[in-house]
C-alpha cells in the first residue's frame, strides 16, 4: 500500500510478502485470505505512518487497486471456495490442448490456438483465466458443485441466485473491502471471457469454458468511483481506480498517445504499446488487450508481448544458492566480460510471446569446468534480455513500440520499470542486445503510480499523478560489434531455444 502526492512523491509505503504455494510441479496458488490479511496490515501500517507525520488519514482522497491480472479464484459471501490459481500456473496444459483440438478447426482453415482471437484478442493458453476456471470446475469439488447450482439458476430450475462469485484478484480485494463485485475492462480483457470489441462478457466464451455468467463481476471503466471502504483506517474513502498491473504501469508512464509503450520487469516481463481506441490484432504472437478506460470515454487498447520469466528467475537463483540476495546479481554479472560461452533460456514456467510454448522449460547450454557463478549471472541476464528482444522484434512490425521522452531528442527510447531495472548491469545488457536507448524512471513504482493516477482522475483530479523528475537514459555501449554482434546473438538464441521445447 503506497500513498502518493499528486507529483508522485511517496508519503507512506508498506509491503509484506505472501506465500507462494506449489502443490505440484508447474502449479502455483495463492491463499486469498492471506492476501486480504496483508492488504489490511499494509493499510494499517501506512495509516500509522501518516499519523506519525501529522497527516490526517482523511487527506487521502481516493484509492486505486492494481493486481496480477490472470490470477483468479472462486468465492461466496461466507468464505473463499478455493485458492487463487496464479497467472503462470501451467496445470491447464492438457485442457488447453483439448480445447485447441475441439475448436481449432481442421485443414487449411485451422486456426489452432488462435481460434478465439477474433473474439477475445487472445490465443488459447494456460496463461489466461478461462481455462483455469474450467479446470477448477472439473477438478475442485466445491467449485464444481457451486457452478452446477449456478447453471440450475440460469436455466430457471431454482428461483434464488446463488452467491457464488468468480474474479481476478482485484475483484476479490474490492469485494472484501466494499461488498461490491466489479472488475475493470483491463482485467476482464485477460480472462478470455470478454468480447474485446464490445468490452462485455461473451456468452459464447463463457459457454466454451463452462463459466456461469451470473458469477462474473460487473465490468466498469478503469477510472471512476465504484464503492467506498466499509471499515479500517481508510473507511469511507472511495476506490476509484482499477487496472491490471501491466496496464497500470502503462498508465503510470503516461503512455496516453497511440504508439507509446513501456516494458515492466517484474515476475515476468511485459511490453505494452498503446494502439488507440480500435483493437489491433497481431499475427506474430502478440496479445490484443484493453489498456484502460477513463470515465465517459472509449476504451484504449494495447498490443502486449509477455515473457513468463524475468524477476522469478532471480528468485530461483537465490533459492538455488547461486546468489544470496538479488542485489548480488548485477555486481557478479558485471565482474566478467561475457558469459564464458554459457546461454540460459529462462523458460522456468514455459514461454509466452511470441512462441507460446507452455511445454518449454529452462535450459543451461554451453557449461564447462570454467563456468563460474558470475558466468551464470551474466548468462541469466542475457537470457532475460534476449526474451524481451524477441518480443520487441515481434512488435516492431505492428506498431511503434518505443516511447519518446519529453525533452529528449527525437531518437526514441524504451520506457521501463519494475524490480529488475534497479540492476544497472541488466538495463545495460538489455540496451546492448536490443539496440535501444532505455529510460529508467527516478521512481520505479510505476504500477502503483498508475493505479493512483487512475484513482485521482476517477474523483476529478484531471492530471492524475504525474512524476516530475526526468528519467535516467541508458544507451548501448560503445565498442560492441554493432548489428553484426546482435545478429549473431539472435541466431544463436533462436537455435538454442528449440531445445527448451517439449520438456514438460
Amino acid at each position: 500500500f503506497i500513498v502518493f502526492t499528486a507529483n508522485s512523491d511517496t508519503v507512506a509505503v508498506s509491503q509484506i510478502a505472501h506465500e507462494q504455494i506449489h502443490p505440484e510441479q508447474g502449479w502455483t496458488e495463492h491463499d486469498p485470505r492471506e492476501i486480504m490479511l496483508r492488504v489490511q496490515q499494509t493499510m494499517e501500517d501506512c495509516a500509522r505512518q501518516l499519523h506519525a507525520k501529522g497527516i490526517p488519514v482523511s487527506s487521502v482522497k481516493a484509492i486505486g487497486v492494481t493486481n496480477q491480472r490472470e490470477t483468479c479464484l472462486v468465492w461466496d459471501t461466507h468464505n473463499h471456495i478455493c485458492n487463487a490459481v496464479v497467472w503462470h500456473d501451467t496445470r491447464t496444459a492438457d485442457l488447453v490442448e483439448s480445447l485447441v483440438s475441439d475448436h481449432g478447426g481442421q485443414g487449411e482453415e485451422a486456426k489452432g490456438k488462435d481460434c478465439f482471437r477474433h473474439i477475445t484478442g487472445l490465443p488459447l493458453s494456460t496463461y489466461f483465466s478461462g481455462a483455469k476456471l474450467m479446470w477448477l470446475r472439473q477438478n475442485h469439488e466445491r467449485v464444481g458443485a457451486a457452478f452446477d447450482l449456478c447453471d440450475k439458476y440460469q436455466q430457471g430450475h431454482i428461483a434464488d441466485a446463488p452467491d457464488t462469485m468468480v474474479g481476478t484478484i482485484d475483484s476479490w480485494i474490492i469485494h472484501q473491502l466494499t461488498g461490491v463485485h466489479v472488475t475493470d475492462v483491463s482485467n476482464a480483457s485477460r480472462t478470455m471471457l470478454m468480447d474485446i470489441s464490445s468490452c462485455e462478457w461473451s456468452p459464447a466464451m463463457c459457454e466454451v469454458f463452462s463459466v456461469p455468467m451470473c458469477t462474473l463481476p460487473k465490468i466498469v471503466p478503469s477510472s471512476g468511483t465504484v464503492a467506498k471502504l466499509r471499515s479500517g483506517p481508510f473507511m469511507g474513502i472511495p476506490i476509484s481506480g482499477i487496472a491490471g498491473d501491466q496496464q497500470s504501469a502503462l498508465f503510470g508512464h503516461r503512455c496516453f498517445e497511440k504508439g507509446m509503450a513501456k516494458c515492466t520487469f517484474g515476475t515476468g516481463a511485459f511490453l505494452l504499446s498503446n494502439t488507440g481506441t480500435v483493437p489491433v490484432f497481431s499475427d506474430k504472437g502478440l496479445l490484443t488487450t484493453v489498456a484502460y478506460q477513463l470515465p465517459g470515454e472509449k476504451p484504449v487498447y494495447a498490443l502486449e508481448g509477455s515473457v513468463a520469466a524475468a524477476g522469478c528467475v532471480v528468485e530461483w537463483l537465490v533459492s538455488m544458492g547461486i546468489i544470496d540476495a538479488p542485489e548480488q546479481l548485477g555486481p557478479l554479472a558485471g565482474s566478467v566480460p561475457d558469459s564464458g560461452g554459457l546461454t540460459v533460456v529462462p523458460a522456468l514456467t514455459g514461454m509466452l510471446a511470441p512462441h507460446w510454448r507452455p511445454d518449454a522449460r529452462g535450459c543451461f547450454l554451453g557449461m564447462s569446468l570454467a563456468t563460474t557463478k558470475a558466468h551464470v549471472c551474466k548468462a541469466t541476464l542475457e537470457g532475460i534480455a534476449m526474451s524481451v528482444s524477441d518480443v520487441l522484434g515481434a512488435a516492431s512490425g505492428a506498431v511503434e513500440v518505443l516511447t519518446p521522452v519529453a525533452g529528449e531528442p527525437t531518437t526514441q527510447l524504451l520506457a521501463v520499470d519494475g524490480g529488475l531495472v534497479r540492476c544497472h548491469e541488466f538495463v545495460q545488457i538489455q540496451s546492448d542486445l536490443a539496440n535501444v536507448r532505455i529510460a529508467v524512471p527516478s521512481n520505479p513504482e510505476l504500477t502503483a503510480i498508475g493505479a493512483a493516477s487512475l484513482a485521482a482522475m476517477g474523483v476529478g483530479h484531471k492530471d492524475g499523478v504525474h512524476p516530475t523528475s526526468p528519467p535516467e537514459i541508458v544507451c548501448p555501449k560503445d565498442g560492441l560489434p554493432g548489428d553484426e554482434y546482435r545478429h549473431a546473438m539472435h541466431l544463436k538464441w533462436m537455435s538454442l531455444i528449440d531445445r527448451a521445447f517439449d520438456l514438460a
